[in-house]
């Protein structure tokens, strides 16, 4: 599982995946994008951990998952605090829950507000067979 951390605009802490800032040239980036790649397997689920921190104290994060299959049902949920798999495998329920998407529909799509603090992205490979395919997280920094 890897943690993104923006500060901007310092410099750019990201310790897994890349991300484009967008907007004025001078000043600080107003927006940027997050794409990462992952593989569930059926009935499984795959975590991204991520900071929001910096100069900016809240962000609108758009979350779209696409993925291979389109027999497979893939949904998306984002928690507030950071888990692994592991913690989450077993719950009956999903901790901490600021937004989810658990529709038919492919891509998946999500919006949430975040403050400062620590969010984990789950995304929840509900069969019938494995599949692989892209997260990908649009951020507006307010």
């Amino acid at each position: 599982m890897g943690v993104v951390r923006y500060a901007w605009p310092a410099a750019v802490s990201l310790s897994l995946g890349a991300c484009t800032p967008t907007g004025p040239r001078l000043g600080k980036p107003q927006a940027g994008v997050s794409v990462h790649q992952f593989t569930a397997g059926p009935n499984d689920l795959w975590t991204y951990a991520l900071s929001q921190g910096g100069e900016f104290d809240r962000a609108t994060v758009e979350t779209i998952v696409d993925w291979t299959s389109p027999s497979n049902d893939i949904d998306v949920a984002f928690l507030r605090g950071q888990f692994s798999k592991e913690q989450l495998v077993g719950m009956s329920t999903l901790p901490s829950v600021l937004g989810q998407s658990a529709t038919k529909a492919k891509p998946e799509r999500l919006v949430v507000s975040i403050e400062r603090g620590d969010y984990t992205v789950v995304v929840i490979n509900r069969g019938p067979s494995a599949d692989s395919g892209t997260l990908q997280m649009s951020f507006r920094f307010d």
